[in-house]
């Protein structure tokens, strides 16, 4: 039944800036421990173009860290969308995070959809239902914070 919703929920989102998919449909599963990741940053950017920016690009826009321990407990239960569930999306924030080995990514985040896509990877994600709301209005402060400081 929480699989339909969550499916429903992204049906009903008219999506624009959608990312690529991925090549090939049996992708498989990510090493990534997301509550791992640290330096977690979300930027101040209103262009629909901002799928296409690069990652050295994102250095140019105002940004605002996201505190590694509220980050932590909302990565906890991350699990990858399986690519014949790809969502939609309408509107998104850009952010980045470095995994434990250094490396940075590049993530678009939805504002109304409960998901993530890691744009190195080329994978979805989605947040255990229990933290969804919290993650969700804990990136909307955030993002006001931001737009409130132009």
């Amino acid at each position: 039944m929480k699989a339909l919703l969550g499916l429903a929920l992204f049906i009903l989102f008219v999506g624009h800036g959608k990312p690529p998919l991925p090549a090939t449909s049996h992708l498989s599963s990510s090493n990534i421990n997301w509550a791992d990741t640290k330096d977690w940053r979300i930027y101040y950017i209103t262009s629909k173009d901002a799928f296409s920016y690069p990652l050295d690009t994102l250095k140019t826009f105002k940004s605002t860290a996201l505190t590694q321990d509220s980050m932590a407990v909302f990565l906890k239960h991350v699990t990858e969308i399986p690519a014949e569930r790809t969502p939609v999306w309408m509107g998104y924030y850009v952010a980045t995070c470095r995994l434990p080995d250094g490396a940075y990514f590049k993530i678009e985040i939805s504002q109304y959809g409960r998901f993530f896509y890691a744009e190195k990877e080329k994978r979805y994600y989605q947040l255990d239902n229990e933290v969804q709301d919290h993650w969700l209005s804990y990136l909307n402060t955030k993002w006001l914070q931001l737009e409130g400081a132009n």
